[in-house]
């Protein structure tokens, strides 16, 4: 019996709860990885609004559009806009 302590040894212990604390950290981090900029982007992506559109809409340039987009899809890990907008939820961006 172990009378209420822990069987790992403690320096294990420790190992384990600061590798859960940066997981944890890289998680917040993941969570507002995208610029104020790209999150407008998104919110409009996810509302069905093309490239011309969203620049229209910010006052931006296509290409500068297609720059944002694609940046996105980069931090999101995204092939396109229904996985970017999908991660997007899943990281309570949207």
């Amino acid at each position: 019996m172990h009378q209420g302590q822990s069987t790992l040894h403690p320096s294990l212990s420790r190992g384990l709860f600061n590798e859960f604390a940066s997981l944890a950290k890289v998680k917040r981090n993941q969570k507002s990885s995208l610029s104020p900029r790209e999150l407008d982007m998104i919110r409009l992506i996810a509302s069905g609004a093309t490239n011309k559109e969203i620049a229209a809409q910010l006052f931006l340039s296509e290409t500068t559009v297609k720059r944002g987009v694609s940046g996105i899809f980069n931090k999101m890990r995204a092939k396109d806009r229904a996985e970017a907008v999908a991660e997007s939820y899943k990281r309570g961006l949207l």
